[in-house]
């Protein structure tokens, strides 16, 4: 993360991040809804978009699963 003066500070603190990294690391399928409850449970009410963001600042990106034609 860089460090800085301008603009509002992070939302998620650097635990929380490694927290939401460590998440979908081991368990890709997780959505953002399942992030938002976790860090709310911690003390931390943020939205969908800011995980997002987050996500993509650690270098997680998101997909859409792969659609597969009935046989």
């Amino acid at each position: 993360m860089e460090d800085s003066t301008e603009g509002a500070p992070r939302k998620i603190s650097p635990s929380g991040v490694k927290m939401i990294t460590r998440t979908v690391s081991k368990n890709p399928r997780t959505t953002r809804g399942d992030l938002v409850n976790d860090l709310k449970r911690d003390g931390t009410k943020v939205t969908k978009p800011t995980i997002s963001n987050t996500l993509r600042r650690q270098g997680l990106k998101s997909c859409s699963t792969r659609r597969v034609p009935l046989l």
